[in-house]
């Protein structure tokens, strides 16, 4: 089964690598619009977040099941939450789908997990991203990110509805080495939408493996 099939499935197998049939152990639902995002005819014009303000799914390649990691973290806007990988998963993946009715400009994520918290720095002790590609049917995007950057940082892209993947190609090691997890504190998908899109279901899904 392909990673396209799994993804687009009511209740998302996501496994640990593109190809696996694992079933989630949890899933969520949530409507477009609950966090926050105004509905469109109450947005100016130019580039949003669409994941909070239109119907998809996110889905991950692995999590930390004993970490609070799963995927509703990348969403949460709060950058002292994070997704993290399986312990050693340093290739993950994280892929959404987003529907008909929209133009994908960018992406913006950060390079780690921007904690800090009682003296402990997440951002410096775990792994750090400095290179992803962000595969959207037959094309790919690959970019660069800094590992001093706590920031989200940007990956132009073109495109529309369907999956979009992002792979994590490179990492750098943290000051903990046995901290070797993938971890992202946000995950943006910046671009416009029309008023049947964000106004759109079924409502988002956000899934987890095992």
């Amino acid at each position: 089964m392909s990673y396209s099939r799994i993804l687009v499935c009511t209740l998302i197998a996501c496994g640990s690598n593109p190809t696996s049939q694992e079933a989630p152990e949890a899933t969520e639902s949530r409507e477009p619009h609950e966090e926050g995002t105004p509905p469109a005819e109450a947005r100016p014009p130019g580039s949003f977040d669409l994941l909070p303000a239109v119907a998809t799914r996110i889905a991950v390649s692995t999590t930390t099941p004993s970490l609070a990691s799963g995927p509703r973290f990348l969403v949460d806007g709060n950058p002292e939450t994070a997704w993290a990988s399986r312990t050693g998963d340093d290739h993950a993946s994280i892929a959404f789908e987003l529907p008909a009715g929209v133009r994908l400009e960018r992406i913006e994520l950060t390079a780690g997990f921007t904690q800090v918290v009682d003296g402990h720095d997440r951002f410096t002790e775990n792994l750090r991203i400095t290179e992803v590609v962000v595969h959207h049917g037959e094309r790919s995007f690959t970019a660069r990110l800094d590992p001093e950057n706590r920031g989200l940082q940007s990956v132009e892209v073109e495109g529309g509805e369907g999956i979009w993947r992002i792979d994590i190609e490179r990492t750098i090691p943290g000051t903990r080495p046995g901290y070797r997890e993938v971890c992202v504190s946000e995950l943006r998908a910046m671009g416009t939408a029309s008023l049947e899109a964000s106004d759109g279901s079924p409502a988002r899904r956000q899934s987890r493996p095992g």
